[in-house]
This record gives structure tokens, sequence and C-alpha cells, in this order.
């Protein structure tokens, strides 16, 4: 008997469908890494540039990040590795999602401001909690819950904006008191997604483990724990003895080609006036010009182009591409006054 249930984005899009906002993400460094913010390995290896090592020498993350010298000089570092990064693909599809009131929760691991960013471009209230201060008032205020109209992204490990990000491994191994007792709450009451994240945290680790201690059907996480996994890809020991600890399948894996492709098609499953324009035409300007729809969606990434925008500075931006751009095409989504999403595919002669 396989130890998970193995489920597809059709099955995840209509458990979303029936409990909108049930279901909270918990967003590890693979949904930035498209972006332009360097996964762990990524991450070595800029150090190693920024130091003028040979990459060799440091042996892993911690060694990168003792090599900067004093915690103060880390996050300096790495707040000048995630300032200018753009929202990418997936925060767009994702926001576009939260928009709806499809998911309101984000958990992440992650440091930087990408989702806030992209949310605020829909005018979608959000609130960010990034330190201890934050989550304390969080918790005592009730206020994490589903939610149709508000969002919440809630930085376990702190954002590097805020002196005392949690890097290491000694300090990621626990929660903080208070970011502990949103995260206990919320999957004790409600469901999680798990996308982009490579497990390396032992303090995750331990709540999750805690849920699937408790036996008693729908005693945690009752909307359930569905772990998103690329084809073929090794799930970790430690996801599978969780899975082992109850005595039928009750963890759901998503296997996809990467984390764009799942809120891709979650978004063309959930929001239909949007979705199939945005692939016909997309498709239609991949087609003509040649342009494969990932350089299409680098430059995007790369000029923080906000593609729900208006028509005027939807062509302003095309104008500069034709400008500055030998590729021949570019796909756009211009926001109609009577409210309807059309998608505009802008192709030179």
């Amino acid at each position: 008997m396989s130890l998970f249930n193995e489920i597809s984005i059709d099955e995840l899009a209509g458990r979303i469908q029936d409990s909108p906002s049930e279901l909270a993400l918990l967003m590890g460094a693979g949904c930035s890494k498209g972006a332009g913010i360097p996964d762990s390995k990524g991450f070595i290896a800029e150090v190693a540039k920024h130091l003028g090592k040979d990459v060799s020498t440091l042996k892993d993350y911690a060694a990168a990040l003792r090599a900067l010298g004093s915690l103060a000089d880390q996050q300096r570092f790495v707040a000048n590795v995630m300032k200018d990064a753009k929202p990418g693909e997936i925060h767009t599809e994702l926001a576009a999602l939260m928009q709806r009131g499809l998911f309101s929760v984000i958990f992440t691991t992650n440091f930087d401001h990408l989702i806030e960013t992209q949310l605020g471009r829909w005018k979608r209230p959000v609130d960010v909690v990034k330190h201890e201060g934050q989550a304390e008032e969080a918790d005592t205020s009730g206020a994490l819950k589903p939610s149709s109209n508000h969002s919440y992204v809630i930085k376990l490990h702190g954002d590097y904006g805020v002196p005392g990000i949690l890097n290491h491994p000694w300090q990621t191994s626990t929660l903080s008191k208070h970011m502990k007792k949103l995260f206990h709450k919320w999957v004790f009451h409600h469901g999680l997604l798990v996308v982009g994240y490579g497990s390396n945290d032992q303090s995750v680790r331990i709540t999750l483990e805690e849920a699937a201690g408790e036996q008693a059907p729908g005693a945690a996480l009752p909307i359930g724990l569905v772990w998103v996994a690329r084809h073929k890809s090794k799930i970790p020991s430690w996801v599978e003895t969780l899975a082992e600890s109850r005595p039928a399948p009750w963890i759901d894996l998503l296997r996809v080609a990467d984390a764009e492709e799942l809120f891709r098609e979650l978004r063309r499953a959930l929001i239909k006036d949007l979705s199939p324009h945005w692939e016909r035409v997309r498709k239609q300007a991949v087609g003509r010009t040649q342009t494969d729809t990932r350089s299409i969606n680098q430059h995007i990434q790369r000029n923080n182009v906000n593609l729900y925008e208006s028509r005027r500075e939807t062509e302003k931006v095309f104008a500069d591409f034709r400008r500055s751009k030998t590729t021949r095409g570019l796909v756009y989504v211009d926001r109609s006054g009577a409210g309807k999403s059309v998608l505009l595919a802008h192709l030179a002669d």
C-alpha cells in the first residue's frame, strides 16, 4: 500500500473550491527561486563570489553564513541579495488566487517581500507578521482565520528588512513563542499546502509531527496536509515517517514539474474568466514570435511589470520592450472598465 494519497492539480482545485481559504500555504525557498532569489546552493555561490573564495571552501549554508562575519553582516548580505528581486510567475498567479479569496494565509520561511508586493498591486488588504511582537498581537487578537477579503503572510523566521532574521540551523530549530502558537493553531484547525519547502527546518517539522501524533480523525489538519513535490524527486524521510504514523494514508502527494506549474494550473482551474484567454493568447504570441514562455516571464520579472495594470501602462512598457529587445512579442493583461479581465497580445509586424 502506498504511503501517500496521490492527487492531481484538478483534485486539489476542487478541494480549494469546496473549502476556500481553509488551506494555508507553507512556502519555502523554492517559491522564490524563479524570481531571482537563490536557493541554498545558489546562496553559497553568491557568498563565495562576494568573498573571492572558491565555492568548495564553503561546505554548507551555515559555513557560508559564518564566512560573512557577524549576524548583522550576514543580514546585510541577505538584504542585498533580496532587495532588487521582483515578483515572479508564482507570486503573480498566487496573488490572483488570493484576491479571489481562495487562499488567505501564507506561512513562509522566506525573508523576501515578493508576495506582499504582488498582493499590494491587487489592492488586497494584507497583514505581514515579521517578528515576535507582531505574532503576539495576531495571536492575542485571534485575527488569523480563513478570510475572503483579507490576507496574512506569516514570516516564521523574520524579514530581511527587520533586524534579527533566523538563518542558522541553531536559530531555526525552534519557533518563537507566538510564531509557534500561530502556526500550531492553524495546523490543528485547518489544512496546509506545502510548496517549495526543502524540509531542513526542524521547527516546522516538530509542529507537523505533533499534528501527526493526533490519532483521532480530524483532530489535526482536518482539511488535510498536501505535500507538493517535483516529478521523480525523493520525498524527505521524515515526511515518510509522518505518513506512517497513522494506520491509513492521510498525507496527499501532488507531483508537478515545478511550483510555477502548480499555481498556473490552479489559477486556470479556479479563475475561469482569466485562464482560457490567458493560455490562448500566450500560446498564440509564443507561436507567432518564436518567443518561449520563460523569456516572456523573465522579462516581466526583470522589469517589475504588473500584469493587471491599465492599457496605457501596458502599451508604454511594451514600447520600451520593443526599443530595447530583439524578442518580437509579449503578452499583457488589461482590466476593462466593466471589471472583466481581458488579454492583449502585442506582436511586432
